[in-house]
């Protein structure tokens, strides 16, 4: 179980979709800003990765303009997923059994099986530190950027 930190009160962050009410109402409140050490969030008109300053000093950062990164395609092969591959209205990014697949209006997190060809686990996902909290649950590795 991994923690997540909101507004400066650590939580514990279970892998899976739930709707709890408590859950519902801090995803409300925080608009998807689930933060972890490592994460990847902007702040001063530039990337950095979320560390333990941060997560003590929640509320300052907050207040001084760290803003979640939006998945996009230069993001996605910075952390090493493969080219995208089109589909009708689609273009999906992978690495390993994991699935990025993004169309004119979302993107979802999908793990493919292999077996039946179908997909299991689709979350939808707007933001780079939503995408590495999920790949950490389903993969139980660290989604960070390529060398």
């Amino acid at each position: 179980m991994t923690n997540i930190i909101v507004l400066g009160i650590i939580l514990p962050y279970i892998c899976s979709i739930q709707t709890n009410k408590l859950q519902t109402k801090i995803i409300r409140i925080m608009e998807n800003i689930e933060l972890r050490i490592g994460n990847y969030i902007m702040y001063d008109d530039g990337k950095i990765a979320v560390d333990i300053n941060i997560l003590r000093d929640l509320n300052t950062y907050l207040s001084l303009g760290i803003k979640p990164i939006e998945i996009t395609e230069e993001w996605l092969l910075s952390l090493g997923f493969l080219s995208g591959v089109k589909l009708f209205d689609s273009i999906r990014y992978k690495k390993g059994r994991i699935y990025v697949i993004i169309t004119d209006s979302i993107c979802v997190f999908a793990i493919k099986n292999e077996a039946t060809g179908g997909y299991c686990r689709i979350k939808k996902l707007k933001y780079i530190h939503d995408l590495q909290n999920t790949y950490y649950c389903n993969e139980n590795k660290e989604l960070t950027l390529k060398s």
